[in-house]
C-alpha cells in the first residue's frame, strides 16, 4: 500500500505542480501583455504633454528638467529628464527606442520607462510602484496555498486507494493459496469494474484449471487401465512362451505378444494424437479434400474389420476445404466405429445444409441411447465392452473426432439413424472463421468409441 500510494502521490503531485507553474507562465504572459499595452495607453498621453511643453521652452536644461519633472506622480510615476548619450540599450530595445515606441527595463528590481522626446533628450519614468491596496490573487501566502493543496491530494489519494490495495491484496491472497493446491480458492467478484472483471477472469481460469487437472487425473487413471489389460496379458505370454519348449508352442506365443505389443502401440499412438489435437492450429492445413476417393479407402477398412459387413457413399464429387489428414482422421474413425456395431451395412452420405457440408455415417446396429450420448466422448468410454474386446478399439477414436472437428471449427452429432442405429454427423462450416472457437461444443458431445 505505502509503495503505491507515494507512487500515485508523487505522480498527481508532478501534475498538478506542473499544471501550475504551466498556468502561471501562461498567465504572467498574458497579464504582462495587458500590463505594457494598458501602461502604454497611460504613458504616451505624458509623453505627448511632455514633447508638447518641451516645444515651448528654450535651451535652459534647468527648465526643461523641471517641466518634466512635473509631469509624473511623484508616488507611483516619477519622471525625469535624461541625455540619450547615457543610455544602456540592447539591439532590440534600441529598434523600438528610434521608433518612437517606449522601452521597458528592470534594474536592481526596479521597472523603468524610457520615451523619446527629441534626438537628444530622454523622457525616463520611474521607477514604477504598484498602487496602494493592489488586490493579491489569494488571500494567503502561495507556498502555503500549495502545501494545503498537496495535503488535500494526499488524503484524497489515500482514501480512494484503502478500498483498492485491500481488494488487491484479497485477489492476491486468493492466487496465492490457489497456487499452493488450495483448488476450491477463489477471489470476491461482486465489483462490477475493472477489479471485479479481473477477479472474474481469475475465478474463470481456476474453474478450468480444476477441470483440466481432474480431467488429467482421470485420464491418466484410464490409460493405466487400458494398459494394464495388454501387458498383463503380455507378460503372461511371454511366461508361457518361456515355459514352452515346442516351436510351434513358442511361435504362438510370440504371436500373441506381437498382438499385444500392436496394441500397445496403437494406444500409445491415439493417445500422441488426441493430446496433440489440443492445442494444434489447423488454419494453415486447409486443402480441397474429395470424399469419394476416400470412399475404395473405407470399403478396405471395413472388409479387413468385418468382411461381412457393406459399405454404401453416396455423396458424389463433394469437395470441401479442410485438414486432408485429419479429416480422413475423422471419417476413418467414424466408419470403423460404425463397422464394429453395424449388423449388416455402413452407409456414408454427404450433401450441404445451411451453409455447412454435412458428413453422416448411420449403421444398423443397436443404437446409442440417449442419456449416453454425450458420455460416448469422454476417452476410453465404451458402451458395449464385449464387441470392442472382440473388435478392438482404443476407446479415443470418437473424442479424436471431437478435437477434428472443434480444430475445423465444425461440431459432431449423434442421434437415431433411419437405418435402425445410429448416426454421427459432421457439420463443417463451408466458409471457416478466422479465429478458433475453443468453447464450441456440441449439443450431444462428448468423445470415445461406442
Amino acid at each position: 500500500m505505502t509503495r503505491l500510494f507515494v507512487r500515485i502521490y508523487f505522480g498527481i503531485a508532478l501534475v498538478l505542480l506542473l499544471v501550475g507553474l504551466s498556468l502561471t507562465a501562461l498567465v504572467r504572459y498574458e497579464l504582462q501583455g495587458k500590463v505594457r499595452h494598458r501602461t502604454e495607453e497611460l504613458v504616451m498621453p505624458m509623453v505627448d504633454r511632455a514633447r508638447h511643453r518641451l516645444s515651448e521652452l528654450g535651451d535652459d536644461p534647468v527648465d526643461r528638467w523641471m517641466a518634466i519633472e512635473g509631469l509624473g506622480h511623484p508616488r507611483r510615476f516619477p519622471t525625469d529628464l535624461m541625455s540619450t548619450d547615457n543610455l544602456e540599450l540592447s539591439t532590440s530595445e534600441r529598434e523600438r527606442f528610434d521608433e518612437g515606441g517606449l522601452v521597458f527595463q528592470i534594474k536592481d528590481g526596479e521597472r523603468w520607462i524610457l520615451a523619446r522626446l527629441s534626438d537628444k533628450e530622454v523622457m525616463v519614468i520611474g521607477p514604477l510602484r504598484p498602487p496602494p491596496g493592489r488586490p493579491h490573487l489569494l488571500p494567503f501566502d502561495p507556498a502555503l496555498a500549495m502545501a494545503l493543496l498537496l495535503t488535500l491530494v494526499g488524503a484524497t489519494t489515500y482514501l480512494l486507494l484503502r478500498p483498492l490495495e485491500r481488494r488487491i491484496r484479497l485477489l492476491a491472497q486468493a492466487a496465492e493459496d490457489f497456487g499452493n493446491g488450495k483448488w476450491e480458492a477463489r477471489a470476491q467478484a461482486d465489483d462490477k469494474d475493472a477489479l471485479g472483471d479481473l477477479a472474474r477472469t481469475f475465478n474463470s481460469m481456476a474453474e478450468r484449471i480444476v477441470a483440466m487437472i481432474l480431467n488429467q487425473k482421470e485420464l491418466l487413471r484410464a490409460v493405466s487401465h487400458e494398459l494394464r489389460t495388454p501387458l498383463s496379458r503380455l507378460i503372461f505370454a511371454t511366461d508361457e512362451a518361456l515355459e514352452n519348449e515346442l516351436p510351434e508352442d513358442k511361435n504362438r506365443h510370440l504371436r500373441r505378444i506381437e498382438r499385444n505389443l500392436g496394441e500397445m502401440n496403437e494406444l500409445i499412438h491415439e493417445l500422441l494424437t488426441w493430446n496433440r489435437l489440443e492445442n494444434e492450429d489447423l488454419t494453415e492445413q486447409r486443402q480441397p479434400v474429395h470424399l469419394a476417393p476416400l470412399f475404395s479407402e473405407f470399403e478396405a477398412l471395413a472388409h479387413d474389420l468385418r468382411s461381412e459387413v457393406d459399405i454404401h457413399f453416396d455423396g458424389g464429387e463433394s469437395r470441401l476445404q479442410a485438414s486432408p489428414r485429419y479429416f480422413k482422421r475423422a471419417l476413418v474413425n467414424l466408419v470403423t466405429n460404425a463397422v464394429r456395431h453395424t449388423e449388416h451395412a455402413v452407409w456414408v452420405h454427404c450433401h450441404v445444409s445451411d451453409g455447412h457440408w454435412m458428413i453422416s455415417v448411420d449403421d444398423d446396429g443397436p443404437g446409442i441411447p440417449p442419456k449416453d450420448r454425450e458420455r460416448i466422448f469422454e476417452p476410453f468410454v465404451r458402451l458395449d465392452t464385449s464387441r470392442t474386446a472382440r473388435l478392438g478399439g482404443t476407446g479415443l477414436g470418437l473424442s479424436i473426432v471431437q478435437r477434428i472437428m472443434m480444430r475445423h471449427h465444425g461440431t459432431v452429432l449423434v442421434e437415431d439413424s433411419p437405418k435402425g442405429g445410429a448416426r454421427f454427423t459432421l457439420m463443417l462450416p463451408m466458409t471457416q472463421p478466422e479465429a478458433e472457437t475453443e468453447a464450441r461444443q456440441p449439443a450431444m458431445a462428448g468423445d470415445s468409441v461406442q
